[in-house]
């Protein structure tokens, strides 16, 4: 499980949001996001540090596929 722990909430029809999701259901996703593991919170394992509008574009293609998507991350150990 991830956590955004800002709670910044994108809005589905942001046009950059959508441009990145026309992208990457054309494409498919080039860049991974980057998570760091989470020790404090016994509700998520993983923080994502950088990529948060490839987490939602991966939340809306998971949700409109019947075959899912699976966000490529990184895992920041620094």
């Amino acid at each position: 499980e991830l956590d955004n722990r800002d709670r910044e909430r994108l809005q589905p029809q942001d046009p950059e949001l959508q441009e990145l999701l026309g992208l990457v259901e054309e494409f498919g996703q080039y860049n991974p996001i980057t998570v760091k593991a989470v020790a404090d919170d016994p509700n998520f394992d993983h923080e994502v540090v950088g990529g948060r509008r490839r987490v939602a574009v991966g939340r809306i293609l998971k949700a409109k596929r019947t075959d899912g998507f699976l966000v490529k991350a990184i895992l920041d150990t620094a």
